[in-house]
């Protein structure tokens, strides 16, 4: 059968399909499907996950041994194949899709993920298959006059109560880039202090420039680019930003990335983890997430989350020194390699 976004969330009410094809070049959407599709799994027991990276060098006798082996954590798992081309580029791939689809695992659910499939792939055998015992979701790009009531939907999904000029300004900023609108939208969340967002709203916080760089100061220094985040700060400095702003933003971050190696620690999934956030954490963020909190050693981060808190005494005078130092020695701290 063939699904689209507006159809997901009612067919994973039912039961699922033994497999899901979801393809499409919008890389936030196809994201959100996918951890739609997973989050279903697994509230219908699929515990145990294992990812497939498929590039031409893929071993697809790997898979099918996989296939047949029983998880040593859970009788339901995920199996999930992310195809680097918009299809397998042998015939063994294709084979062993057509294979399985037309016998599929009562125990496994597949999740394939690739670019945009053309017309000619949607005619093939294991497409066909695919289509037959499972679900496919061709997600299709926003256009620029479906725009607007995206960014309507999503600002009304997070809660906000955006103007229908709010809405335009948003849209019109972003120019058709779906994960720039949806970053945009979780700033204005955070930042703003009441949930209707109207056209004056939308103007100050683009114009502020600091409110929003310094996002971007936070990212660059979990990242690891120590003199580009340097240059933010310098520039956020400069233009006279508020240094609570730069700890909050630092200490959010620091402290869910302490979480995550509580919850890996206990040998709990980051997959749990990031679905338990308010709002959930996309897979698009959660690899970024990932990797700083394999980059960054729990210790350090304790540690920095003890001196913000003293930072944030001397922005209050509760404590002596000058806080946009202490910040730019904790940056360093935390963005070396």
């Amino acid at each position: 059968m063939k699904l689209d976004l507006q159809q997901l969330a009612k067919h994973l009410t039912a039961p699922l399909k033994p497999i899901y094809l979801v393809s499409g070049d919008e890389t936030l959407l196809v994201d959100e499907a996918c951890d739609q599709i997973r989050n279903a799994a697994k509230t219908h027991g699929y515990d145990d996950r294992q990812i497939f990276q498929v590039d031409p060098k893929f071993d697809w006798q790997q898979l099918m041994v996989a296939t047949g082996t029983l998880s040593l954590f859970s009788q339901k798992r995920i199996l999930e194949l992310r195809l680097a081309a918009k299809q397998p580029s042998d015939n063994d791939g294709r084979t062993a899709l057509q294979s399985y689809a037309e016998n599929p695992n009562p125990d496994d659910l597949w999740l394939i993920r690739s670019g945009k499939l053309e017309k000619s792939t949607q005619n093939t055998k294991w497409f066909k298959a695919i289509e037959k015992a499972g679900a496919v979701m061709l997600v299709q790009p926003v256009s620029p006059a479906q725009l607007p009531n995206w960014v309507r939907q999503r600002m009304q999904a997070t809660g906000l109560k955006p103007t229908a000029e709010a809405v335009q300004m948003l849209a019109d900023q972003v120019e058709g880039n779906l994960l720039a609108a949806a970053q945009e939208i979780e700033k204005i969340q955070l930042l703003a202090s009441n949930p209707v967002i109207d056209g004056d709203m939308i103007t100050e916080m683009v114009a502020n420039n600091a409110r929003y760089t310094v996002f971007t100061l936070v990212d660059r220094t979990l990242d690891g680019q120590t003199e580009s985040a340097l240059r933010v700060l310098h520039g956020l400095k400069a233009e006279s930003a508020e240094p609570q702003l730069v700890i909050w933003a630092l200490a959010r971050e620091i402290r869910l990335l302490i979480e995550l190696t509580a919850c890996l620690q206990n040998r709990q999934p980051a997959s749990d983890f990031f679905r338990m956030q308010k709002p959930p954490i996309w897979d698009s963020r959660q690899r970024a997430i990932q990797q700083r909190q394999q980059r960054i050693p729990l210790g350090r981060l304790q540690t920095s989350l003890k001196r913000l808190l003293l930072i944030d005494k001397i922005t209050k005078g509760a404590a002596t020194g000058n806080a946009w130092d202490e910040i730019e020695r904790l940056l360093l701290t935390l963005a070396i390699r």
